[in-house]
């Protein structure tokens, strides 16, 4: 039989899927790394478009994908869930995919922000105080009265990012006090970094993880401003986030719904592994760690070769806690097989 002493893995192979993007390759090396410690022999990752995911997923095709967007739990209203939508469609009975523990709870959020002097020396806490022309004035860049505000990344098509940024301007009233910028996301934003370092008022528009808010750090440099009422362009729902940190209030209402990022597995694989759910029930990695490891990438540290020592490097800084999850991964399974034993 099974070697006694053998890791769980050992004979099995395990494969990953990711984003489009890519931007989940440090956070899925992190989980292949622990999986290579319970023996698995680990697959190149493939790259997928979003519905791809969910039905590599449940056909098997692929085991596991670290960056499923889901509404927070326990959202009060109907917060819209295109993941959710999509798990929904390929599952059937036992067959399917599901999520499987928190990679970062509430760790995709989306806001504005401004410099947390300019927000200090003002009295600066929430969009609606753009109303006044004083405020307004101190983000102008052009003369022309209005703030100007960075919005959504734009090479194509509208976005429902910027769908939903047009709706609260007119929904605020703030279409005569704020120019929004949607274009070329970063170059923008670096702009944004170079006047904040200047000393001078910044205010944009961002989401989580992000390399942005590594370079302006929320509580430090920049605060997340609220919206006077959540309201969006299509249905759905906006409910306040508790304990953000950076943010004038808690609960803090910013505009946008919160997501859990939240690995996805497929069910007979995580049926078949029990260690390897037990490790996805307790892995996480914070936010802040992902959208720091985003600014070294757009630094220029974006090799394989670079994510993979990022990733190593995250571990080393976290061996204590990894070391445990493995464990734990482990232990319960030799508990499990000595109670069955005869003889005990």
């Amino acid at each position: 039989g099974e070697n006694e002493d053998g890791l769980p893995g050992e004979g099995k192979t395990v494969q990953a899927a990711l984003s489009a993007s890519e931007l989940d390759k440090f956070q899925t090396e992190i989980y292949l790394l622990a999986l290579r410690e319970l023996g698995y022999e680990t697959k190149p990752s493939v790259t997928l478009t979003l519905p791809e995911h969910y039905e590599a997923l449940a056909s098997g095709k692929m085991d596991f994908w670290t960056d499923g967007r889901f509404c927070v739990k326990g959202s009060l209203r109907g917060c819209t869930d295109d993941h959710q939508n999509y798990l929904s469609n390929v599952n059937e009975g036992s067959q399917g995919a599901q999520r499987v523990g928190y990679l970062a709870e509430r760790g995709a959020l989306q806001g504005y922000l401004i410099d947390k002097k300019s927000a200090d020396e003002h009295n600066i806490t929430n969009i609606s105080d753009f109303k006044k022309p004083e405020i307004a004035s101190l983000f102008d860049g052009n003369g022309d009265g209005k703030a100007d505000m960075v919005g959504c990344p734009q090479n194509g098509p509208v976005t429902t990012c910027q769908q939903t940024i047009d709706h609260h301007m007119d929904a605020y009233e703030l279409i005569g006090s704020i120019n929004v910028i949607h274009g070329n996301y970063n170059a923008a934003m670096q702009d944004i970094v170079a006047r904040y370092q200047q000393g001078k008022p910044v205010f944009f528009y961002t989401w989580t993880p992000n390399w942005t808010v590594a370079k302006l750090r929320p509580g430090k440099d920049v605060i997340w401003l609220e919206v006077p009422f959540g309201t969006l362009p299509g249905p759905g729902g906006i409910d306040p986030v508790e304990e953000l940190v950076g943010c004038a209030n808690d609960p803090c209402l910013l505009g946008f719904p919160a997501n859990d990022i939240r690995p996805v597995a497929n069910m007979q694989f995580m049926r078949e592994n029990s260690n390897v759910r037990r490790l996805f029930q307790s892995l996480t990695i914070p936010e802040q760690d992902i959208s720091d490891q985003q600014a070294k990438m757009l630094d220029g540290e974006n090799s394989d070769v670079d994510i993979s020592r990022h990733a190593k490097e995250w571990i080393q800084a976290n061996q204590a806690e990894f070391d445990t999850l493995l464990q734990e991964a482990l232990e319960k399974r030799t508990t499990m097989r000595t109670s069955r034993s005869p003889n005990s």
